[in-house]
């Protein structure tokens, strides 16, 4: 008898002691992939966004990582390395998150690269000296005659916004094309300098980063805005500080960005939409820039929580009868 009530008792301690390990995460705060700079170096990392744990995902002290950008199920994770320009994707489907090359012919599912049917050729090797390997999403390209900048896919796929650039390629106007029909969409006139659009989850806005009087803004803009976008766009951010490189959570309430904290440092913010109100996610130390972040495109149901360096799936992922690796 005093042996099985002993096997009760160890029984209980071990659900205690995994119940600790297992926090249950934020549903509606998910997780974002972001880009860690510091000492010359970036890493991918991971942030959860209600516990504010972050997991570094790359660990590489000879190379920098860039870019992140996740799959549309949220199941794998890409980005740039420096290291020959490559690109790589982690799946979060299996168990250790294992790491492989991205085949050339799959980069377009997370960088948008051409328009369907465009015979102008790519100019990138041309212009190699505006990038910082690979930086601006891949490479520049020939949309219909117009260079492409920073270019992203609209949640339907068969659209792209992407910001143009004047003849010394500085960034500035932000259009839209459809990748079924080469039909490309000014939503903004010259003289108004826009970079990182972000589509919204439901397609019909668009976040960008809005440069002017020497600051960084937020405005959120109805992609049929048209004829006066401009006047119609919603300041999300002044005055607060540099902010830059926007993405929007996956239930659409609010939008995370990087925020300069001061000169060599910046932070990853959020703002709320309903509340009007920005608040900071992140507190690097200084020195250190967090940037580019990536909102995982869905709930907590497929979210990996970390126990050290060990990836494991959120309980919500597993059966009851099924051990955490």
């Amino acid at each position: 008898m005093r042996r099985a009530w002993w096997i009760v008792l160890c029984l209980l301690a071990l659900a205690v002691a995994g119940a600790k390990t297992a926090a249950p995460l934020l549903a509606d705060g998910g997780q974002i992939a972001f880009s860690r700079a510091q000492d010359r170096r970036q890493d991918v990392t991971l942030l959860d966004v209600r516990t504010r744990i972050l997991h570094n995902l790359t660990r590489t002290p000879d190379t920098s990582e860039i870019a992140p950008a996740w799959s549309t199920d949220g199941q794998r994770l890409s980005y740039i390395t420096d290291e020959q320009d490559s690109a790589r994707v982690i799946d979060f489907s299996r168990a250790g998150l294992p790491v492989t090359d991205l085949d050339p012919d799959e980069l377009a599912a997370f960088y948008p690269r051409w328009i369907a049917g465009s015979v102008l050729p790519p100019i990138s090797l041309a212009y190699q000296p505006l990038q910082y390997f690979a930086r601006e999403r891949m490479e520049l390209r020939a949309y219909g005659g117009d260079v492409s900048f920073q270019s992203a896919y609209a949640p339907d796929r068969r659209h792209i916004a992407y910001i143009g650039v004047d003849e010394l390629f500085r960034p500035g106007v932000l259009r839209t094309a459809d990748l079924a029909t080469d039909a490309i969409t000014t939503l903004t006139p010259h003289g108004y300098v826009f970079q990182y659009p972000a589509w919204s989850p439901d397609g019909h806005s668009l976040v960008a980063q809005y440069d002017h009087d020497a600051v960084s803004d937020l405005v959120v803009l109805d992609v049929g805005c048209l004829p006066r976008c401009v006047d119609a766009m919603r300041v999300l951010v002044h005055d607060v500080g540099d902010a830059s490189s926007p993405d929007w959570s996956a239930d659409g309430t609010r939008i995370v960005y990087s925020c300069r904290v001061d000169r060599a440092t910046s932070a990853l913010c959020v703002y709320d939409l309903a509340a009007d109100q920005a608040s900071r996610l992140t507190s690097p130390a200084p020195g250190i820039s967090d940037r580019e972040p990536s909102w995982r495109p869905i709930g907590d149901d497929a979210l990996v929580i970390f126990d050290g360096h060990r990836p494991r799936k959120h309980p919500a992922t597993v059966d009851r009868d099924e051990a955490l690796p």
